[in-house]
C-alpha cells in the first residue's frame, strides 16, 4: 500500500511538471487535496485511471489542456479578486506612479486589462486610482483600456452592474462610495465608469495598444501553449512604456524566454517589471 502511494505521488509530481512546462500553469501553489480533485474530474472524464496514463494522453491530445485549464480555473471573478495583489499593485506600482508624475505635472496614465471579463478587474484599478488621487482626479487623463474576447462578457461590463457576491471583497467603505444599490443589484458610480473604455481584442490575432503604466494579464495565459507564451511575452514587452509594469495570476509563470524582458517586483504577487530593450522607447 505504501509503495502505492508513492508510486502515485510521483506520477503526480510528474503530471503537475508536465503542466508547467507545457502550458505555464504552476497547479504546485495548490493543495495536493485540491489538485488530485480537479484532476478526478477529467481522468473520469477521458476514462483513464492512474496520472501516469493522464500525462501520456495530455502528450497525444494536447486539446485536452483545454478541459483541464477549465477545471481548475475559478470563473467566478469578483471585485478586488486576490487582495493581496491588489495592495502590492496598489503601493508597489500606482502610488509610485501617481507621485512621479504629479511631481512632474505628467498627469497622465495607461492601464490595460487584458482578458478583463465582466469588468470587475478594471473598475477595481479604477477605484483603486480614484481612492489616490483624491479631489485631484480632475487633473489627471486616466486611460483604462479593458479588453477581452468574449462579447457577452463586454455587454455585462459596459452595463457595470453587479450583484453582491461580485462585490464580496470590495471593502464596506468603498462600496458605498462607488455603488448604489437598484433592488438585488449594485451600479457602480459614473466616475468609476467613465474611466474604462471596454473593446473586444483577440491576443493572438490583434493589435496590442502602446507605451501603457500597467499590463493586467491574470489567469488567461494558462489557455495558451508555450510558444505562443512567449510570443504573447514580447508583445507585452514591446506595448509597456519605460520602466511599465506587468501583473499576472496567481498561478501563472512567465516562461524563460521572458527573463531577459521582465524582473520580478513582487514575485509572491506575480508583480514584474519591464526590462529596458536595446532600443526601448524608440
Amino acid at each position: 500500500m505504501t509503495l502505492r502511494i508513492r508510486d502515485e505521488d510521483r506520477e503526480l509530481a510528474a503530471l503537475v511538471d508536465r503542466i508547467r512546462t507545457d502550458r505555464g500553469f504552476d497547479a504546485g501553489i495548490y493543495k495536493p487535496s485540491f489538485v488530485k480533485r480537479r484532476l478526478a474530474v477529467r481522468l473520469r472524464a477521458r476514462e483513464v485511471e492512474t496520472y501516469a496514463a493522464y500525462a501520456r494522453l495530455l502528450a497525444t491530445d494536447p486539446r485536452e489542456y483545454d478541459a483541464l485549464l477549465a477545471v481548475f480555473a475559478v470563473t467566478l471573478t469578483c471585485f478586488f479578486r486576490d487582495p493581496g495583489a491588489f495592495r502590492a499593485l496598489t503601493e508597489q506600482v500606482l502610488a509610485p506612479l501617481v507621485t512621479a508624475r504629479t511631481t512632474s505635472d505628467r498627469r497622465r496614465l495607461r492601464i490595460w486589462s487584458a482578458g478583463c471579463a465582466s469588468g470587475e478587474e478594471p473598475y477595481s484599478v479604477a477605484i483603486a486610482l480614484l481612492e489616490l488621487l483624491g479631489s485631484g482626479r480632475p487633473k489627471w487623463y486616466i486611460d483604462i483600456q479593458a479588453t477581452d474576447i468574449d462579447d457577452a462578457a463586454l455587454s455585462q461590463a459596459r452595463a457595470a452592474r453587479y450583484d453582491e457576491f461580485s462585490l464580496r471583497w470590495m471593502e464596506p467603505a468603498l462600496r458605498r462610495r462607488y455603488c448604489v444599490r437598484i433592488g438585488d443589484v449594485y451600479r457602480l458610480a459614473p466616475e468609476v465608469v467613465e474611466m474604462v473604455h471596454f473593446r473586444r481584442r483577440d491576443l493572438l490575432r490583434d493589435s496590442f495598444p502602446r507605451r501603457m503604466d500597467l499590463i493586467l494579464c491574470r489567469n488567461v495565459l494558462i489557455y495558451f501553449a508555450r510558444a505562443e507564451h512567449d510570443a504573447l511575452f514580447v508583445r507585452f514587452h514591446a506595448a509597456l512604456g519605460p520602466g511599465g509594469a506587468l501583473l499576472l495570476g496567481r498561478v501563472e509563470i512567465p516562461p524563460r524566454a521572458a527573463r531577459s524582458l521582465f524582473t520580478a517586483l513582487d514575485p509572491q504577487e506575480h508583480l514584474y517589471i519591464k526590462l529596458p530593450a536595446q532600443r526601448d522607447g524608440e
